[in-house]
């Protein structure tokens, strides 16, 4: 061994020789064929900006395509990715715990109308067919917001990507920056986490004015103008929060649904407590601005933007920008190759022809028009049936408005227990399910409208929120079933409509032909849209391949 090495040196000479002389001493060992001070597996060589080497032992063991080349730090890189993912799904539970309040709030502005709309009657002086206005205003405002939810969104969503901290607030309109002279151009990208932040705070905040607006008192007019603005704001915040439900393990779609129903029983019991203590009706809404109001904390903390999912929009925002700014066909497919593209692409169709062939669909409007009879049963039911009580069973004024909570409390503990329940049943099990529950509906309204007895008829209105409870999230889970995936976007919103609209039309005529003849109508007009519905369901299809999951 010293021979061979004086014979290397005896041949090398300045330099050379000076960094032979500096490597290691080599010890062979003749019992086991290895080298100490190697290993088996690649190692890379990092350098300073001085072209001095880093340590190996405080530099990451990266080759130069990022690669992982230890096996040891393989397995730390292995614990981080973990311990990354742990923290991404507390952050979505959290956020599934916000978006749940979220619900509860608008559960609690929207289940308490049925409470009040005998005060409104008696207070602003108005006729069933005038009272009922709440509703198409409702209807109005939720049209608007599902028009304008896309641009609005893709609005709140730019940003610049040459920063490195998200915004604080949404950027200036084009026009506004062209007039004040916003300083240089900037590279604009949309930002998924930035929009989802920003329209929730906003439709939080939106919600929080309605209670204002009707707490304050200003007349019939400024009644019917809260009553869109609070529909409005729940066409943004339900928008997201179902897309952010949906795209999360187990879509926990049915327990948003449920929290609606927990707020929407609760709070006419606080309404008719308070009322029937003497305190005015208007200082429940003044009183719910501090329920407005968390939610505006709680959906502006926890959906903030963070700096991982900043980063993931930066490099989906520039990967759109390269591919669109790329001429040759076979380099953006090589490149989508290598990087998932941010959003699902259709090679068949483009978003004109999806839509138009939605809209063919026949499919997509039978379940349209199902939701439409289903959310103006349920609008009337829980809108109607107090007025009903008291003008036609001598009902209490101090208990009757418990009746909407008993309606209430039986779509939360449905609608939950569906999400757990329904979980695991075929298509064909679940339609007969569903075809019971409806036929059970017609029985239980019949039974109110031939028992004089006010608690019987109040148990039983309790008795049919737990028999309409699954039906709206179970019918949209059994509509994205039959129909295509690039399908589901433009049917939701469609259904979404429809459902609002059923929610007007069947309430405002319900309050004309009660106002025409008197509220003893109302069991007419339930049973026949139970009836019909019933009747409705028999023609949809009953077979899927495979289970069924909760969206």
């Amino acid at each position: 061994m010293e021979s061979v090495s004086r014979l290397v040196l005896k041949s090398t000479t300045g330099k050379d020789a000076s960094i032979l002389t500096s490597l290691p001493q080599l010890y062979i060992d003749k019992s086991s064929p290895t080298i100490s001070g190697y290993t088996d597996s690649p190692v890379s060589v990092h350098y300073h900006s001085d072209k001095r080497p880093f340590d190996s032992a405080k530099t990451p063991p990266y080759d130069d395509c990022g690669t992982i080349t230890r096996k040891s730090s393989s397995e730390n890189f292995d614990s981080l990715k973990v311990e990354a993912e742990l923290r991404v799904r507390k952050l979505d539970k959290i956020r599934l715990a916000a978006g749940s309040y979220a619900y509860f709030v608008c559960g609690w502005g929207d289940g308490v109308t049925g409470t009040v709309l005998p005060y409104f009657d008696a207070d602003y002086h108005l006729s069933y067919t005038l009272s009922s206005i709440v509703f198409v205003a409702a209807t109005v405002g939720f049209f608007i917001g599902t028009f304008l939810l896309e641009s609005v969104i893709k609005y709140l969503g730019k940003f610049d990507v040459s920063k490195s901290k998200a915004r604080r607030v949404p950027m200036l309109p084009s026009f506004l920056s062209r007039v004040l002279g916003a300083g240089k151009r900037k590279e604009l990208g949309f930002s998924e986490a930035q929009a989802l932040h920003f329209s929730l705070v906003w439709s939080a905040f939106m919600l929080s004015l309605f209670f204002v607006i009707v707490g304050l008192k200003g007349g019939a007019p400024t009644l019917f103008f809260a009553y869109s603005v609070a529909a409005f704001a729940r066409a943004f915040l339900t928008g997201q929060l179902n897309a952010f439900a949906t795209s999360r393990p187990g879509s926990p779609i049915a327990q948003l649904h449920g929290f609606w129903g927990i707020g929407a029983c609760i709070s006419p019991i606080v309404c008719q407590t308070l009322v029937a203590k003497g305190v005015p009706w208007p200082n429940f809404y003044l009183g719910s601005i501090v329920v407005g109001v968390l939610n505006v904390i709680f959906l502006g903390t926890v959906f903030r933007v963070t700096g991982p999912e900043l980063e993931r929009d930066k490099r989906a925002a520039l990967l759109r920008a390269s591919l669109s700014s790329v001429s040759d066909e076979k380099r953006v497919l090589d490149c989508e190759a290598s990087v998932p593209s941010p959003t699902p692409r259709h090679s068949d169709q483009g978003p004109d022809n999806v839509l138009a062939s939605a809209l063919k669909n026949p499919l997509i409007w039978a379940y349209a028009l199902f939701l439409c009879l289903y959310s103006g049963l349920e609008t009337t039911t829980q809108g109607y049936m107090v007025i009903y009580l008291l003008s036609t069973k001598d009902a209490n004024t101090k208990t009757a408005g418990y009746t909407t909570s008993a309606f209430w409390a039986g779509m939360a503990i449905t609608r939950i227990f569906s999400s757990i329940y329904f979980r695991r049943l075929d298509m064909h099990r679940i339609k007969t399910i569903l075809h019971g529950l409806m036929f059970t509906a017609i029985a239980v309204h019949l039974a109110i409208w031939f028992t004089p007895s006010v608690i019987t008829n109040m148990a039983c209105t309790g008795v049919i929120g737990l028999l309409y409870g699954p039906l709206f999230p179970i019918v949209c889970l059994l509509s994205t079933k039959f129909l295509p995936s690039k399908f589901h976007m433009i049917a939701m919103g469609l259904m979404s409509s429809f459902a609002s609209l059923g929610s007007s039309l069947f309430p405002f005529m319900t309050g004309a032909i009660s106002n025409a003849e008197s509220p003893r109508v109302l069991p007419y007009i339930l049973v026949g849209l139970t009836g019909g519905l019933a009747f409705f369901w028999t023609f949809f299809p009953s077979r899927v391949r495979g289970t069924v999951q909760m969206i």
